[in-house]
């Protein structure tokens, strides 16, 4: 057996004991993290300098110990390399109202579709369960201007305004795209 050959079986072992079928794994590159990916996932968080990387860890116990039913994460893998992570969770007290918490890109590939794929992605998974809304939340500075855009190319509408609430001069800008 060629080693390619036992690492795609041991992948495929893998999601399956995470309750992932092996087909769920190939639409669009796009499946559930496991605990060997944070490294990879790192690394894209690394790329982006959204934050430091190493909160990683502690963000994604839970639900890497499967303790937490109420999140997902996921990734996407092209040509055998993680190039996207994003976390969505219930918004806890709403009747089915999920939270995109963080959507990340490696610097390398973003602007080619990835993103899009993996919101699309999310999208379908929430539809499929019957759930009914989707935010994501922001900030107003000006380095933030192309994830706005982003959030709306990929039909989500402008829901909200916090003021001043990640610092004085930072607003809070809420989005929200029904389900």
């Amino acid at each position: 057996m060629k080693f390619t050959t036992i690492i795609t079986v041991l992948n495929v072992n893998l999601l399956r004991i995470s309750g992932v079928s092996p087909n769920e794994k190939m639409q669009h590159g796009i499946r559930p993290v496991v605990r060997s990916d944070l490294l990879g996932l790192k690394s894209i968080i690394d790329s982006t300098g959204i934050f430091p990387s190493e909160l990683l860890d502690g963000m994604m116990e839970k639900y890497l110990s499967g303790a937490n039913a109420d999140c997902e994460w996921l990734t996407c893998e092209e040509d055998g390399k993680l190039v996207g992570v994003c976390y969505y969770a219930m918004e806890k007290l709403t009747n089915k109202t999920w939270n995109l918490l963080l959507i990340a890109i490696h610097s390398e590939t973003q602007r080619t579709g990835i993103g899009s794929r993996m919101i699309s992605y999310i999208f379908d998974e929430l539809r499929r369960k019957s759930q009914r809304l989707l935010i994501v939340e922001t900030s107003s500075l000006a380095d933030f201007e192309k994830s706005r855009m982003f959030y709306e190319k990929n039909g989500f509408e402008l829901e909200g305004r916090v003021r001043d609430f990640y610092d004085t001069g930072d607003d809070k800008i809420i989005y929200r795209k029904k389900i």
